[in-house]
């Protein structure tokens, strides 16, 4: 899929550079920032058991749970996904 991104132009084109520009950045930042925790972060229940934790109780928890609703609602179409 991000193969196929590469190859777009215009405003979608600027995204996708500063994505992969930024990705192994973000991906240090968050690999030191959860240093103390040894947890696979390519493992996506491992992944979605942080942020649960992170938001629970917080104002963010119903933020984090619209964000979850809303991506349930993606359709099921290879091209979207």
């Amino acid at each position: 899929m991000l193969d196929d991104l590469k190859n777009a132009t215009g405003d979608l084109a600027t995204q996708v550079d500063l994505f992969l520009k930024h990705k192994d950045e973000d991906y240090d930042e968050l690999s030191e920032k959860f240093d103390l925790i040894h947890n696979d972060l390519e493992d996506t229940q491992q992944c979605f058991e942080i942020l649960q934790q992170l938001v629970a109780d917080t104002p963010a928890e119903p933020l984090f749970l619209a964000i979850l609703q809303h991506l349930i609602c993606i359709r099921d179409d290879h091209f979207i996904r």
